[in-house]
């Protein structure tokens, strides 16, 4: 009597066919996390925007940090600022943001 032991290369082929169906369907639903460095500048950028639209001074804390921009959007102060490990440096002037 002969035993069969093992996986047939057919029976390989449909479990790997279902899991990447399963894979391509569960991708889209992935959304990666934010992280803090990413919403302090996203935060930034929107009340420099803000300022600019509305033509208003804005002032915002983000993160235990005071920022305000006057009605150009510039910011009232420049500093660097370290957040999970990167360097956001927020230059006067044109308001640059820079993430090193």
């Amino acid at each position: 009597m002969h035993v069969k032991a093992g996986f047939t290369l057919l029976e390989c082929l449909v479990c790997l066919f279902i899991l990447s169906v399963l894979s391509l369907i569960a991708a889209p639903l992935y959304k990666p996390v934010a992280y803090r460095d990413e919403l302090f500048v996203q935060n930034l950028l929107s009340l420099q925007t803000d300022a600019m639209v509305n033509r208003i001074s804005c002032t915002s804390t983000t993160e235990g940090i005071e920022m305000s921009y006057n009605l150009y959007g510039n910011p009232s102060l420049c500093n660097a600022y370290m957040i999970d490990g990167k360097k956001i440096i927020v230059h006067l002037g044109w308001g640059r943001i820079s993430v090193k």
